[in-house]
């Protein structure tokens, strides 16, 4: 197996959806408030989970754009926990928000018409989605022809690496030549000790697009074209079998 070490950009696209008007008896969008200017002012309720660090940059975006948009007013509200199960309970009670932060989860939501469609609002305001974020984001977050959700952001899987320990192993550092067997021989270099002095040559999360990198890097797939699930094939196989033999080296 000589599959290089690869950027692979896994959609970790969190986006932005509106819930869909009258799913609740929720009416902040509607009911209108006095304004000092010429609109009138509205108040939206955005959810949304995350660290504290989401909170405080999230404020700050909502401040930028109610300084933009006077007339808009943004409720912040921060969901802990299990923010899907929370929103189920938001739309089930009729409370839900009327912006949601959703990423893979998004069509529990929209298969029930509980989110607004999009595509006339894009349309409209003529931003084409393809052409801006690529076909897969788009087909990602459509549902029977119509798209539900807006990007806010994405992320790529990267490898840290202790520089001080590769010196003391005398190993070089990862680089672009790099293959499968050549990180797994550095982390079985550098896992060694025991009880307080064991180390560990090689770290990993278990959630799913830290390892959906290396079945895709290795030409599997978790859904096919079809729709049909093809967890189990070969390549995804060999990827996680390896991802395994990463992790448990001695």
């Amino acid at each position: 197996m000589k599959m290089k070490i690869k950027k692979v950009l896994i959609a970790l696209g969190v986006c932005l959806i509106l819930a869909c008007c009258g799913c609740g008896d929720n009416q902040s969008a509607n009911d209108a408030q006095p304004s000092t200017g010429d609109k009138e002012q509205i108040t939206l309720t955005f959810a949304h989970p995350g660290s504290t660090l989401d909170v405080e940059v999230l404020e700050a975006r909502i401040a930028l754009f109610e300084e933009q948009n006077p007339d808009i007013k943004i409720e912040n509200q921060h969901i802990t926990g299990d923010y899907l199960e929370n929103y189920t309970t938001m739309f089930a009670g009729d409370s839900a928000a009327d912006i949601l932060w959703l990423a893979e989860g998004i069509h529990t939501f929209s298969s029930k018409g509980q989110l607004l469609p999009l595509n006339s609002y894009l349309e409209d305001a003529g931003v084409d989605l393809v052409k801006r974020n690529g076909k897969e984001y788009v087909d990602m977050y459509s549902y029977d022809g119509q798209i539900y959700g807006l990007p806010d952001r994405a992320g790529s899987m990267i490898v840290y690496y202790n520089k001080n320990l590769f010196d003391e192993a005398g190993i070089e550092y990862p680089n672009a030549s790099w293959t499968w067997e050549d990180m797994l021989s550095a982390a079985k270099v550098l896992t060694k000790g025991e009880g307080e002095n064991e180390q560990w040559g090689f770290g990993l999360e278990y959630w799913h697009p830290f390892w959906m990198n290396w079945c895709y890097q290795n030409g599997g797939k978790v859904v096919d074209e079809q729709g049909n699930i093809v967890i189990n094939s070969s390549e995804n196989i060999e990827a996680l079998t390896f991802m395994q033999e990463l992790l448990t080296v001695t």
